[in-house]
């Protein structure tokens, strides 16, 4: 089965369904008549617990999922019950006179003529008709996607077989949340404010799409009815039309029954209790289908109703409604108490509902025996309610598999399950969009544990307009649909102050299953391990309940697939890939929650637990800090835990947990070899791997180490930021150009008050004078264009300019022209006011839906008017003239006003909103500015003053130009102008303060905007009262006077002296003054400045609405006015911790903290005022006596009460920004900021002001024109917050990746070679590839003029304003970690060694090569898009404690080094470094100049070192110093004999040319020991110098090459001897060519054997075993294989070497022992040097041969050895001959016995003489070579 075959079902039920049984079945729907039936119930054959703890959207949470698989199919159940069900219907006759028209066919006729319709019938549905859909019983609609704000249009025909009957409609949702609208005939277009029947997400209804239809109802009935399904996010969905069966109704009474007279008194009365207003708590027993209807007054708004339902024992399906039959009042349901000893409320029940007006609920259930179920009603909309339960309603039944993923959670699965610990509840789920935290899932095989999503109001709306993650996973094939799983999740918040956890409930809770049967309703059945009777009392009596102890507990069901992993991952990464390309909060967060989801899901989840077996759980003991950890326990340590804000919720409102130091024990995983080296393919490179994947799994939720981006509320750190940056651009401009706070101007009193930019200040409008909308426009873009942030313009670039606009630079009037060009918008402006916007496009408070009845305008009438109390408090607004007076129109342009109206808008359900005009809606009406008609401007040119408010022009008596010019007019505040007054005069004249003065007493009307009454014959005349406008103005009562003809006066309270004040006549109240009673009049202790001193010293602040109470008692004719009032701080719920505090009872918000609104509380006195009070449901408040601020001072006072706490999560509600009661450290602690709460407005004296007249002429003009060039404030605010966002959101950005990447890299290895079923487990699970072995863990956008933040989780770059030049550049920081740097790979040698000293393996180098240094912690790579404007940044790298204290000895100095691309060394920076503690973490941080690092490439490679002192001074030391100073050594005697040599053949050359004698042979075998001392002695002082570390090949050739040198030298000696052994060719010229010919061959195939040794050496070897580590950098590559081939080769090579050697060396003696026999008997000089020779090189070779033996049978490597053999071979041996060459040579040196001197080998020479004899030592022919030979040899030999 698949999820798609849930649309499929759709096409397959349009043909109906077949009977089964009792119930009426299709593949999509069962209506069953009865609950219980004859089949056995649903029994558990299989079930698993799994304990998740996971960081979803920001917040970490702690989550249970029960997955119960049972024995039948499972199906979930909504009840057909209304009230009265139980009577027959007799009011639905269809009129006389009338038709029931079906007006759902679109293509018939239609006609609505003679259609029943209790109001008639809208003319739309013939002549206009909307596109709509059809709707037929029992068939599911197409499935319908719609964007959000779109509507969709169904029709449905109820005909007289349903007459009386109760349907289902319903919107089964895919994705998203609907609004659903449904009216009659009379409404063709069902909308919020017109319709019949609603269920809004408004009102905590998400998801919950559905509307079950009374026939109580006062619109029911049959016909057609119309259906408007709002979409208020993105949604997908089909719609469902259900009806009961026909034969259901009435209800059919039970089989048997408890009366209710059978209920024992002390159930009755158990919580009976009158309530806080007197009245009594209802307590109503309903019998088994039997209505009851109460119709509740106001005393019992918000109050519990009792219901308690006997039930007969056994098995029983109870439906529970309460329904209105009105449709006006709104009841909720709550039904069975967790605490039997409390009564049932919203916070004491198993199940709830809480639907906009009615409320069904449903339990299966068996009963053991007659049990009274306990439930309860709350009214929140009083009026006619009835309360009904069957056990014989018709449900509505579906197949859980076969309801939408959403549907089962959000609409058709709500109640059906819960879960209950001893000291909490785990509430079933009422509604998603409240604290919903114990809910059932979709039925997959392996469900996504996160989804539907947890409660967060973060994300909850985003996440649920998306598609349903399980979706894929099923096409994927990752997952399956098993329609007996009943998957049943709970969670927690980690570290939420409950008094319960989810191992507690795991432990010791209980859940039920209460909503969940067959086919045939039976309940399912649970194993029960205790008595019904237990623990939790009632609860237990009846709800069949299961202990999660008896499941099997673990982890993570199921076997790692690597298969599944990667398919899973790749729906991961694209998940990620929409979160890198997304913009706005809107995109960016549903894509994570998706992510975090998946990531939970069991493709990945059983790959996690399986590596995490790989390891071993330690228990290790660690300092944590956290702003959550509570350290005492409520039942040990009450009173602790009552004062720690880290433990009791409530005092969140006024305190803050901080961040602190604790120590727990924590499971942290740690490495087991033995695991895995039995489990991995390649256990080496897996260790590595595992090490890294330790490491992140343990650190992913560390503040610091891990991925968090530090943002705990993404909407409400965004929102400060928002409105840090609206204070410094938009609203800035805003004030700049002249459109004030509220874009109504800015208020002033003297030019002074007026930005200079402007024309000063108008007095008589009290605003700064502006001249069109013109200059404002031109005023705030320049100003906008010079204050946005670079960010901001590289939003523009990248998404709104187009071409060579992208390329225009800010600061200049083309930049102007460019902002213009794209943020220009068609408008209605006016054009002559400049500060008009009622007909623009504007923001605007508007009322969207009703409210409690209310609409429109009237929400601001109501301030406060409790009719049935006896007190007025804050006087109504009672007409809307008025309500515009005390609440004016907002119209903003933009989004950026911050009204902040208490007294207007606080009762209003209000949202400030967008308005977009038209051309058609734009006026077109002509107007003359100097009054009257259009056709009074014709052209003519007037004298005037006109006001700069765009109001009428005033004549002045001034007829000619230069006169009007050389006058002026004085306005006065008022408005009024005068002519021919002084600057003086006209100063002076009707002046006026700004603000009122205290102590100056005044008779005011109690009503502030009640100016006055009319008196008709002294008695007041249409007192303006609720419901009429009445007579308001002095001119409306002097027009009435001739209206009805007879005398009229108009009285206000200021007319009153102070004694006359009061309400009685000369202060006898038993007779009321009629004038002063309408006025309702008192003294105030303000009134009017008596001069400009009082009132410049004076001023008024905002608190004064707020800290002054004025009330009035009913029966009392006497207005009260106190002077201060007790705030308090509003208190947290235990469950809601974050946001608002809550306002006790019906106290309201106030700036800050919770104003007491009823009485008798707001008269609390200052000595009543506690620090602290206990309200009497148990809430802590925290008070404050606050008396009205008479200064500045005491205004703007730095304490609590005057300044609050604006917290990131509680940013703005309703457009006005509430701070919290916290001190300015707590404030702090809860990363909110502090700032003022009430604002001071100084007094300014306000008199006349002299004005210029102008002379003008006047033509009749269009008060609003249309232009298509207006600018569009609202896009250049967009643009600012888009700006904002997209830099704000590369946190969350950077954290998803982080997330993401950093345990996957790692954990696909482990997956491919260790825990994965199909796992390949071999080397394609790794990748050499080291130029790309960095894990991107985090991307910002650097930006000029701003900091920030770069971090992964083990580097931290802060960006200064300064450290980008211009404009921004995308930065992306990757980790390079540490264990790709662990080792270095060198090759096997062939040939003898040296002994090497063992080299440091690091990659820290100095510029030579030579170790300086070693890694200390994982590198930073970051990747700049535009490198050359990044100049600067702070780099902090983690450091690697454990690192550092292994190598600080060695390396004392911490440093920063880089590398470069081939990441082959790692170099010192020489930077200044300092080491920064966040938590335990130590951090290296260094500022960076990155042009000094950048080595010519976009990226910068960064890494944590230690080095040593003078790190550049340092060369490497290939040996020690023993084996250094015996190659040196060796060296040496290699020049000596390579000297002595030459000496030798130096003077062999010098004589040979001057005698041009033949070269004797001696003389070609000391140039072979010449080159041979070349090769020897380069070959050396290269070994010294390490020139061969990474080059074998040359190593081998050049060490070689001498020994095959002394093979030639060898081999030529031996043809020599032979030759000379030779009796008939003693001489070369007698040279035996075959003899020569064999030398030639030999040498040959001596250097052919160093060639092919260097060949196999070369290509079979170093290539063919050239093994790289299948993870090189972190294990070393096995060079075993090149290792046993390089010592066979050596072997084999070395035997043949000593084969060689053995041979020439046998060869030579015997030619020497053969020469030596052919000379004379005597011991001559020739036999003793042929002797010498001989016994030098058989001597030197023999011993080569057995050093060589030695060395190779015992394979080891020695300085010493080597450098003996190689001295006496070759060092000794060239030394001992060139000797025997020089032995005469040296005799006359130091004898000094010959003038000419030569070597002793100059003789040996082998000459032709001219007669072609052979001579030696003589150029005088021989007369006969062989009788030569026989008596000359001696003394030639001597010679």
């Amino acid at each position: 089965e698949t999820l798609g075959r849930t649309r499929e079902a759709i096409e397959d039920t349009k043909d109906g369904g077949a009977a089964d049984g009792d119930c009426v079945r299709s593949n999509r729907a069962v209506i069953c008549s009865v609950g219980g039936g004859e089949s056995a119930p649903p029994e558990i054959v299989n079930s698993d617990v799994k304990i998740l703890e996971q960081t979803v959207a920001n917040v970490e949470y702690t989550l249970a999922q029960a997955r119960l698989e049972f024995d039948q199919d499972l199906y979930l159940s909504q009840p057909f019950l209304c009230g009265h069900a139980e009577e027959e219907c007799s009011h639905q006759e269809v009129p006389e006179g009338c038709t029931l028209c079906d007006l759902t066919d679109s293509t018939a006729a239609c006609s609505t003529d003679n259609c029943c319709s209790p109001l008639g019938v809208d003319p739309d549905y013939c002549d206009n008709p909307p596109d709509f859909v059809k709707l037929v019983e029992g068939v599911p609609s197409e499935v319908v996607a719609l964007r959000e704000g779109e509507t969709k249009y169904f029709r449905f025909f109820v005909g007289e077989e349903h007459r009386c009957q109760p349907f289902y409609i319903s919107a089964r949702p895919y994705y998203g949340t609907v609004d659903l609208y449904m009216a009659r005939l009379w409404r063709a277009y069902p909308t919020g404010g017109g319709a019949d029947w609603r269920r809004r997400t408004q009102f905590f209804n998400y998801g919950k799409a559905s509307l079950l239809v009374c026939p109580t109802h006062t619109f029911y009935g049959l016909g057609t009815y119309t259906l408007a399904v709002f979409a208020s996010v993105d949604a997908e969905f089909h719609v469902e039309l259900s009806f009961p069966p026909a034969d259901s109704l009435p209800l059919p009474p039970p089989e048997e029954s408890i009366p209710c007279s059978s209920v024992p008194d002390s159930v009755m009365n158990q919580f009976a209790q009158t309530l806080p207003n007197g009245a009594e708590k209802v307590i109503l027993c309903l019998e088994d289908g039997v209505t009851t209807t109460i119709n509740y007054g106001g005393e019992y708004r918000n109050q519990l109703t009792e219901l308690i339902l006997p039930v007969p024992k056994g098995c029983h399906t109870l439906s529970i409604a309460v329904t209105t039959p009105y449709g006006g009042a709104d009841p909720d349901l709550y039904c069975l108490p967790t605490n039997p000893n409390a009564e049932v409320s919203s916070s004491n029940a198993a199940i709830t509902s809480y639907n906009g007006y009615d409320d069904q609920l449903l339990i299966r259930a068996c009963f053991d025996e007659d049990t009274y179920v306990h439930c309860a009603n709350q009214v929140f909309s009083t009026g006619l309610v009835d309360h009904i339960w069957s056990s014989t309603a018709p449900v509505l039944s579906q197949r859980l598999a076969d309801v939408t993923p959403a549907s089962a959670s959000f609409q058709q699965g709500m109640a059906a399950a819960v879960g209950v610990v001893q000291n909490g509840a785990f509430q079933a789920c009422a509604d998603f969009a409240s604290d919903c935290n114990f809910w059932i899932s979709y039925p997959l095989q392996d469900p996504l544990a996160y989804w539907p999503p947890v409660y967060n109001d973060e994300v909850i709306e985003g996440v649920y307009t998306k598609p349903y993650p399980p979706e894929a996973l099923v096409e994927a094939g990752l997952t399956t649909v098993n329609p007996r799983l009943l998957v049943i999740n709970a969670f927690l918040t980690k570290g939420a102050r409950r008094i319960y956890s989810i191992e507690e409930f795991v432990q010791n809770g209980t859940f039920a299953v209460i909503g969940v049967g067959n086919v045939d309703g039976e309940p399912v059945i649970l194993p029960n391990d205790g008595p019904r009777n237990g623990l939790l009392g009632s609860f237990n009596e009846y709800i069949p309940n299961i202990a999660v102890s008896n499941l099997t507990v673990r982890d993570m069901a199921g076997e790692c697939s690597y298969d599944s992993f990667l398919s899973h991952k790749a729906m991961v990464d694209d998940q990620v890939s929409k979160v890198l390309t997304a913009q706005g909060v809107g995109a960016i967060l549903p894509a994570q929650y998706t992510i975090d989801s998946l990531n939970a899901a069991a493709p990945r989840e059983t790959c996690v637990q399986a590596a995490r077996d790989l390891a071993i759980s330690d228990l290790v003991n660690l300092s944590i800090a956290d702003a959550r950890f509570c350290q005492y326990d409520i039942d040990t340590s009450p009173d602790e835990f009552a004062n720690d804000p880290c433990c009791n919720g409530q005092l969140e409102a006024t305190a803050c947990c901080e961040y602190d130091l604790y120590q727990v024990s924590e499971q942290l995983m740690v490495e087991n070899s033995e695991v895995l080296e039995a489990d991995c393919g390649i256990p080496q490179c897996a260790t590595t791997f595992m090490d890294d994947l330790i490491r992140a799994i343990n650190n992913l939720n560390d503040a610091v180490q891990g991925c968090a981006s530090g943002i705990s509320s993404f909407r409400g750190q965004l929102g400060l930021l928002r409105e840090e940056l609206f204070d410094s651009t938009v609203r800035y401009c805003a004030q700049e150009a002249g459109l004030g706070k509220l874009h109504a101007g800015i208020p002033c009193g003297s030019d002074a008050d007026c930005p200079g930019t402007l024309s000063g200040c108008d007095v008589a409008n009290g605003i700064c004078a502006v001249e069109s909308r013109e200059a404002i426009e031109n005023d705030y873009l320049a100003c906008y264009a010079e204050r946005i942030p670079d960010f901001v313009v590289e939003y523009m670039r990248e998404n709104v300019f187009e071409g060579f606009d992208q390329l225009v630079q800010r600061g200049t009037d083309k930049f102007l022209e460019v902002l213009r060009k794209y943020y220009s918008t068609t408008d209605c402006v006016s054009t002559t006011r400049a500060l008009d916007f009622t007909q623009s496009n504007r923001f605007a408070f508007e009322i969207p839906f009703d409210f409690g009845g209310i609409t429109g305008e009237d929400c601001r009438a109501i301030l406060a008017w409790d009719q049935g109390a006896h007190f007025q408090f804050r006087p109504p607004i009672v007409n809307e003239k008025d309500a515009r007076v005390a609440c004016p129109d907002v119209q903003c342009l933009g989004d950026s006003c911050r009204p902040n109206e208490r007294v207007c808008y606080e009762f209003c359900a209000n949202d400030f909103v967008e308005v977009r005009v038209t051309e058609e809606s734009c006026p077109d009406d002509l107007r003359c500015v100097l009054g009257g008609e259009p056709t009074d401007c014709n052209g003519q040119s007037e004298c005037v003053y006109c006001p700069t408010d765009g109001s009428d022009c005033v004549l002045a008596p001034f007829a000619s130009e230069t006169e009007c010019q050389e006058n002026t007019v004085c306005v006065l505040p008022s408005g009024a102008v005068q002519f021919g007054l002084t600057d003086e005069e006209c100063e002076a004249l009707d002046a006026s303060c700004s603000e009122e003065c205290a102590g100056v007493p005044t008779c005011k009307a109690f009503r502030p905007f009640l100016d006055g009454v009319c008196a008709v014959n002294g008695v007041p005349y249409l007192v303006p009262v609720a419901g009429m406008v009445g007579v308001s103005t002095e001119e409306e009562c002097a027009a009435l006077a001739v209206e009805l003809g007879a005398p009229t006066s108009y009285h206000r309270c200021s007319d009153y002296a102070l004694d006359e004040c009061d309400w009685g006549r000369a202060g006898d109240f038993s007779v009321l003054d009629p004038i002063k009673s309408a006025l309702e009049c008192y003294v105030d202790s303000y009134g009017p400045c008596p001069d400009r001193e009082s009132c410049e010293t004076t001023g008024k602040c905002s608190d004064y609405e707020w800290h002054t109470t004025i009330y009035r008692d009913i029966p009392a004719p006497q207005v009260n006015r106190l002077a201060g009032v007790c705030m308090n701080s509003g208190y947290h719920e235990r469950e809601f911790l974050e946001g608002y505090p809550w306002c006790w009872s019906n106290d309201v918000k106030a700036p800050i903290g919770c104003y007491p609104y009823y009485f008798p509380f707001f008269t609390i006195t200052e000595p009543e005022c506690t620090d602290e009070i206990i309200t009497p449901d148990s809430h802590l408040l925290h008070q404050r006596w606050m008396s009205p601020a008479t200064t500045e001072e005491e205004c703007l006072a730095d304490e609590i009460g005057r300044k609050g706490c604006l917290l990131p999560s509680t940013t703005y509600e309703g457009n006005v920004a509430w701070l919290l009661w916290l001190n300015e450290d707590d404030c702090e602690c809860r990363g909110g900021q502090f700032r003022n709460g009430y604002t001071w407005s100084p007094g300014r004296w306000r008199g006349g002001r002299v004005i210029p007249l102008e002379w003008r002429q006047f033509e009749a003009q269009r008060e609003y024109e249309w232009r298509d060039d207006a600018l569009d404030l609202l896009a250049l605010e967009n643009a600012v917050i888009q700006g904002l966002e997209e830099q704000f959101l590369y946190n969350v950005k950077s954290e998803t990746l982080c997330t993401s990447n950093l345990i996957s890299s790692q954990l696909g290895t482990v997956v491919c070679d260790c825990v994965g079923d199909d796992a390949p487990r071999d080397t394609t699970c790794y990748f050499t590839d080291l130029s790309n072995i960095g894990v991107e863990v985090g991307i910002q956008d650097i930006c000029a003029g701003v900091e920030r933040v770069l971090k992964g989780p083990s580097t931290i770059l802060r960006f200064y304003e300064w450290s980008v030049t211009r404009g921004c550049s995308l930065g992306q920081l990757s980790t390079l970690e540490s264990s790709w740097f662990a080792t270095s790979r060198s090759s096997a040698k062939v040939s003898f060694q040296f002994e090497r000293k063992d080299q440091p393996d690091s990659l820290v180098v100095n510029r030579r090569g030579a170790v300086v240094g070693e890694l200390v912690g994982d590198g930073a790579e970051v990747v700049f898009e535009d490198p050359e404007i990044v100049q600067v940044f702070e780099a902090c790298l983690l450091l690697d404690e454990l690192a550092v204290a292994e190598y600080e000895d060695f390396y004392p100095i911490l440093d920063v080094g880089f590398s470069t691309d081939s990441l082959d060394s790692i170099v010192p920076l020489d930077f200044d470094v300092n080491i920064v503690q966040l938590q335990e973490s130590n951090f290296l941080c260094s500022t960076v100049q990155v042009s000094q690092i950048r080595d010519g490439t976009d990226v910068v490679r960064l890494f944590p070192i230690l080095r040593v002192v003078d790190w550049t001074d340092v060369e490497t030391d290939y040996f020690d110093d023993t084996t250094e100073a015996l190659i040196y050594t060796l060296a040496v005697l290699y020049i000596i004999d390579f000297f002595l040599l030459a000496i030798f053949l130096g003077i062999l050359i010098r004589e040979n040319l001057r005698t041009r004698k033949s070269m004797p042979i001696v003389a070609w075998i000391a140039v072979f020991f010449v080159v041979l001392c070349i090769f020897r002695i380069v070959f050396l002082f290269m070994l010294v110098q390490g020139e061969f570390e990474d080059d074998s090949l040359a190593e081998y050739a050049l060490f070689e090459i001498p020994t095959f040198i002394l093979f030639t030298i060898v081999i030529m000696a031996n043809g020599f001897w032979r030759k000379l052994s030779r009796k008939s060719a003693f001489f070369v010229n007698d040279t035996d060519m075959q003899l020569w010919v064999m030398v030639g061959i030999a040498i040959f195939l001596i250097w052919l054997l160093y060639a092919v040794v260097l060949i196999i050496y070369s290509e079979v070897i170093l290539d063919g075993f050239d093994e790289e580590s299948p993870c090189p950098g972190r294990v070393a590559a096995s060079n075993k294989d090149q290792e046993d081939a390089t010592r066979t080769l050596s072997i084999v090579y070395q035997s043949v070497v000593i084969f060689i050697t053995f041979i020439l060396a046998c060869m030579f003696w015997y030619s020497s022992y053969k020469l030596f026999k052919m000379t004379s008997k005597g011991v001559s000089r020739a036999k003793q040097f042929i002797f010498r020779i001989g016994a030098l090189i058989v001597s030197a070779f023999m011993l080569r041969c057995i050093l060589f033996l030695i060395i190779l049978a015992a394979d080891f490597e020695s300085s010493i050895y080597m450098f003996i053999t190689l001295f006496l071979t070759e060092v000794l041996l060239m030394f001992l001959i060139q000797l025997e060459f020089n032995k005469r040579f040296y005799w006359r040196i130091f004898g000094g016995t010959a003038s000419r001197i030569l070597p002793s080998g100059m003789n040996l020479t082998m000459t032709r003489g001219s007669t072609g004899g052979s001579q030696m030592g003589s150029s005088t022919p021989s007369r006969s070579g062989s009788a030569s030979l026989s008596t000359d040899l001696s003394a030639q030999m001597d010679d």
